[in-house]
């Protein structure tokens, strides 16, 4: 949950960094972006990445580029190679699949106007 996320943050950090949650896809994020003209960090971890189409992602690289300031710093997290038998036994692991097949529900309900009840889940 972004807002519970942004919250336990704040919390944290509130003497170091300013925290404000923020709900959009990648190009209203970078337009957001653009207009805080304070110095900024970019973070794309993980599979947030991988999310953009692979012929696409020229043109995403360079509007990042253009949303940064002079100061602005980007964090990029790639995985290059991935155990598949690794990948399937973290989404096989009890902890992990009800909050990930969750998460793939509340997704497909936002994103796609579906209607699952999680609770029958």
């Amino acid at each position: 949950c972004i807002i519970y996320n942004a919250n336990v943050l704040r919390e944290q950090f509130h003497e170091v960094v300013k925290v404000e949650p923020f709900v959009g896809d990648y190009d209203d994020g970078l337009t957001y972006l653009k207009g805080i003209q304070q110095e900024k960090l970019l973070i794309f971890l993980g599979s947030s990445f991988s999310n953009i189409p692979l012929n696409k992602i020229e043109d995403f690289l360079s509007r990042v580029l253009e949303t940064m300031g002079e100061n602005d710093k980007f964090l990029i997290g790639i995985d290059l190679t991935q155990d598949k038998d690794k990948v399937l036994e973290m989404y096989s692991y009890p902890a992990t699949e009800v909050p990930f097949n969750k998460n793939t529900l509340t997704r497909l309900n936002r994103e796609f106007n579906a209607n699952f009840k999680q609770e029958n889940f």
